[in-house]
C-alpha cells in the first residue's frame, strides 16, 4: 500500500512512524499514528486558484508620520508591551525617533531617549538583552569618516518592566560596547552559548585596529556584554551592516551571511567556530543587500540579493514641484552646465552644503547672487528676487544665480576651473515649474541584475532564472513576508539611485507558489522620488493579520537626503487566512531570538518554517512569526525548537489570530 505523509524538512526527532494495516472482507482501512518527524522534502503547498489582489495604501499622513530627515538603520518592534508594534528610527547625524503605535496611530515619544543630542548614529537593533520582558535599544556609532575620533555606540536599557511605563536608561558605557573609534554600521543580534541570552556581532567599515566584534551575553540583573575572542568573527570585513546570521542547513547554528565590499561570503558555524564556506554560493558582485526565507516551503532559508548599478559618471539633475536637486561635474570640453525654470514667490532657498570626506563645504565665496555677483552669508540661506535681479558677468569659476527682472523665472549656471570639478546641492522655491535644462551630460546607467538563489536542501545555492531582474539603479533594502496570506512568501524591495538621480520605485515580487514570481511595483508615489530609498521593513501596524510596510528616504548625503517616511498599510483584498505566534522564551531568551518554527496540519502536511531572528540588520521587522495559511483555517500545530534545545515542542494553534506560547 502507499500512504502519502507530507512532512517537514528538518532533521528527524527519533519518533517511530507507525503504519497498522488491517484487512477486513477485501477492504483495506488505515490507522496512521503519525509524531511530526522530518523527511526530506515536504510536497508544496498548492497555490490557490484564486489569486488575492494585493493592495498596499500610503498612509503616511494619516497614522502621523509625516517626517523628512536623514536615516540609516529602523526596526519594527513591541516597545510598550501592547502587542503592536512601534516604531524606532536612527536619524543619521539627526536625533533618533521612536514612535508609539497608539490605536493605529504613531505618537512621537522620541523625548523617551535619553541624551537628547545628535550623534553620529547608524543602525539600531531592539532586543531583549537582559530577560526582563521589554525591548532594549542599541544604536552603532559612527567614525566621523574614517578621520575624526569617531562617535561611541549608545545602549539603552528599557524600564517598562521596572516602571510599568516605557522609560530608557543610558548605559552605553557599563556593559562595555561603547568603542567611540571605531566606524561602527550595526550590532547583529544572536542567540548566545546555550540560547539562554542574546549576543550581539559589531560589524563596521575598515578602519586600522578597528575590527568587528563578538560580544557574548552575561547578563544578571545588570546587562554586561564583555567582548569574545573566542569567535573567529574578530576581524575587519569592511561591512555596511546588511548582513544576516541565519541558519542555512538548519543543523541548529546560525551561519553568517556577511557582505564584505560588495561581495557576500557565508561564515559557516562548526563546533563553535566559524569557518568560511566558498563551495555553496556562487560569486555574486555588486550586492548591496540581502533578505532570507523560505521561498518554496520546502523548509530551508533561500536568498535574494539586490545589486547596484555603477556610476554613471554623468550630470543628474531630479525635482518635483518644491525642489531641485543637483549632482553636476565637469566633463570633458565642458566649460559650463545650466538651468533655468520658473517659481512662485519671491525668493528661493538654497543648500549646497556638501561634505569631502572629514569636512563640511561651507565657505560661500564661490557663489554669486544676482548682476552684482554677491555672496552670500553661507551656502544655506535665502535668497530674495531683489538681490538676485540681473545677470551676471560670468567671468570666474563658481555657481551663479539671478532671476529675469520682472519674471518669475531663476537661472543657475556652474562655471568650472580647468581642473576637474564637481557642484551638489538642492535648491528649494515655491511651485517649481518649466524646467529647463542646458549643456548638461546625461549618461545612461549601466544594467544590473538582482538575484534569487534557492537552498538545495542545505547542501548548496542554486540560482533561480525565473524572472527578469535587470535594472540600472540600487536596490537598497528587502524585506521577505506574505502580503496576501497565501502560505507564500513574497519579496519586497526599494531601489534609489546615483546622487541627484530620480529614486526607483519599490516593488514586489509576489509568490504565487512553485517559483511562480510576478513583478510588480505596487507603491507609487512622487513624494519620494527626488530621495533616497534607505531601510525598508515590515510589520503589524493594525488587527488585520497582514503584514504592513515601512520605508525611510534618508540615504546619503546632499542632495539626495532628508527624505519622507513612508508606511505602506496592507488591505489587500480576499486575502488567506493567517496564524501569528508570539513566543516567549524561559531557559531560553525571553524574545525567543533564533527559535525553529514549523506548522503543520493535523494530517501532517507542512505548511512553512521560519526562524525569529534571521535576517535581522539594519532593517530589522517585526518579532511577531507569521504565516499566511491560504485557504487553510482548520486545526494547526506548530512545533518549535527554542534556542539552546534539541527537542521539538508540539502545541496546537488557532488561525486568523495571535497565538502566546510560552516555553
Amino acid at each position: 500500500m502507499a500512504i502519502k505523509i507530507n512532512l517537514s524538512n528538518s532533521k528527524c526527532s527519533a519518533r517511530v512512524i507507525i503504519h497498522i494495516a488491517i484487512r477486513i472482507t477485501g477492504v483495506f482501512l488505515f490507522l496512521l499514528a503519525a509524531s511530526f518527524c522530518s523527511i526530506e522534502k515536504p510536497a508544496e503547498p498548492r497555490p490557490p486558484e484564486i489569486r488575492p489582489e494585493i493592495k498596499l495604501v500610503d498612509a503616511t499622513e494619516s497614522v502621523g508620520l509625516t517626517k523628512f530627515t536623514r536615516t540609516f538603520g529602523a526596526a519594527a518592534v513591541d516597545i510598550n508591551n501592547d502587542y503592536s508594534d512601534d516604531l524606532i528610527i536612527s536619524n543619521h547625524g539627526c536625533l533618533p525617533s521612536l514612535y508609539l503605535n497608539i490605536n493605529g496611530i504613531f505618537e512621537d515619544h522620541s523625548f523617551l531617549l535619553p541624551e537628547q543630542k545628535t550623534h553620529d548614529l547608524h543602525g539600531v537593533t531592539a532586543v531583549d538583552l537582559d530577560n526582563d520582558g521589554d525591548k532594549d535599544l542599541i544604536f552603532a556609532g559612527g567614525g566621523s569618516d574614517g578621520i575624526g575620533a569617531g562617535h561611541a555606540n549608545r545602549l539603552y536599557r528599557n524600564l517598562l518592566s521596572e516602571t510599568g511605563a516605557p522609560a530608557f536608561d543610558d548605559i552605553s558605557l557599563e556593559p562595555g560596547i561603547s568603542y567611540p573609534p571605531w566606524r561602527a554600521r550595526h550590532f547583529l543580534p544572536l542567540p548566545g552559548s546555550g540560547g539562554s541570552l542574546i549576543d550581539l556581532y559589531l560589524v563596521c567599515l575598515s578602519r586600522e585596529n578597528c575590527p568587528n566584534i563578538y560580544f557574548s551575553n552575561h547578563s544578571g540583573s545588570q546587562i554586561e556584554l564583555l567582548a569574545n575572542e573566542s569567535p573567529d568573527l574578530n576581524r575587519s570585513f569592511h561591512s555596511k551592516g546588511k548582513d544576516i546570521f541565519f541558519d542555512y542547513d538548519r543543523d541548529g547554528d546560525m551561519d553568517l551571511l556577511i557582505i564584505l565590499k560588495w561581495k557576500p561570503a557565508i561564515f559557516e558555524r562548526i563546533e563553535n567556530r566559524y569557518l568560511r564556506n566558498d563551495s555553496i554560493l556562487q560569486k555574486i558582485l555588486r550586492v548591496t543587500c540581502v533578505g532570507t526565507a523560505d521561498l518554496n516551503n520546502d523548509g530551508y532559508p533561500d536568498l535574494f540579493f539586490g545589486t547596484l548599478s555603477p556610476e554613471s559618471g554623468g550630470d543628474n539633475i531630479s525635482c518635483d514641484d518644491k525642489e531641485i536637486h543637483f549632482v553636476v561635474k565637469k566633463q570633458e570640453n565642458d566649460p559650463a552646465d545650466r538651468i533655468s525654470f520658473n517659481s512662485t514667490g519671491e525668493a528661493i532657498a538654497i543648500d549646497f552644503i556638501y561634505r569631502i570626506p572629514g569636512k563640511m563645504v561651507t565657505d560661500a565665496a564661490d557663489i554669486f547672487i544676482g548682476q552684482n555677483k554677491r555672496n552670500p552669508l553661507a551656502r544655506k540661506t535665502s535668497i530674495d528676487a531683489e538681490t538676485a535681479a540681473g545677470e551676471p558677468l560670468l567671468d570666474e569659476p563658481g555657481t551663479y544665480i539671478w532671476k529675469e527682472p520682472g519674471a518669475g523665472q531663476w537661472h543657475v549656471t556652474w562655471v568650472y576651473s580647468e581642473t576637474e570639478s564637481e557642484e551638489k546641492g538642492k535648491i528649494t522655491a515655491g511651485v517649481i515649474t518649466d524646467l529647463l535644462q542646458q549643456d548638461l551630460e546625461t549618461l545612461p546607467a549601466r544594467k544590473t541584475q538582482d538575484r534569487v538563489f534557492i537552498n538545495k536542501l542545505g547542501k548548496k545555492f542554486e540560482e533561480f532564472q525565473g524572472i527578469d531582474l535587470t535594472h540600472h539603479l540600487i536596490t537598497r533594502s528587502v524585506t521577505m513576508c506574505d502580503l496576501d496570506n497565501n502560505g507564500f512568501v513574497d519579496i519586497v524591495g526599494i531601489r534609489g539611485s546615483e546622487a541627484g538621480r530620480y529614486n526607483g520605485e519599490p516593488f514586489v515580487l509576489i509568490n504565487h507558489g512553485m517559483l511562480l514570481f510576478e513583478f510588480k511595483n505596487i507603491m507609487q508615489n512622487r513624494e519620494d522620488d527626488i530621495y533616497q530609498a534607505d531601510q525598508l521593513i515590515y510589520g503589524f501596524f493594525n488587527d488585520d493579520g497582514l503584514p504592513d510596510l515601512f520605508f525611510t528616504n534618508g540615504a546619503g548625503l546632499n542632495p539626495g537626503f532628508c527624505g519622507p517616511y513612508k508606511l505602506f498599510l496592507n488591505y489587500t483584498e480576499n486575502p488567506g487566512n493567517y496564524v501569528i505566534l508570539e513566543l516567549e522564551g524561559t531557559t531560553a531568551n525571553k524574545d525567543a531570538l533564533g527559535a525553529e518554527v514549523e506548522i503543520f496540519t493535523p494530517g501532517g502536511d507542512f505548511l512553512g518554517y521560519r526562524r525569529l531572528g534571521a535576517g535581522f540588520n539594519r532593517s530589522q521587522s517585526s518579532h511577531k512569526i507569521h504565516f499566511g495559511l491560504g485557504d487553510y483555517k482548520d486545526k494547526l500545530f506548530t512545533r518549535i525548537k527554542w534556542p539552546g534545545t534539541t527537542n521539538w515542542d508540539e502545541r496546537e494553534v488557532t488561525a486568523n489570530k495571535i497565538n502566546f506560547i510560552k516555553q
